[in-house]
């Protein structure tokens, strides 16, 4: 018996959850593989909004100079 047939296994029995402990994993060692497209998507950069977009635009009338 191969070392990692137990393994294999588990995973065949466990689908859900291999892709749940591998996509924690991924996003616990690099967090911006998962928060850089989910923030460009709403309109975010590092900076804040972008420029020219939805999220820029001033949400109260009183705020626009």
């Amino acid at each position: 018996m191969n070392a990692t047939q137990p393994l294999l296994d588990w995973i065949t029995a466990h689908p859900y959850q291999t892709i749940f402990h591998v996509v924690n994993g991924v996003v616990l060692l690099t967090p911006a593989a998962a928060t850089v497209p989910f923030f460009s998507a709403l309109g975010l950069s590092a900076g804040g909004p972008v420029a020219g977009n939805f999220d820029s635009l001033p949400t109260h009338p009183s705020s626009q100079s």
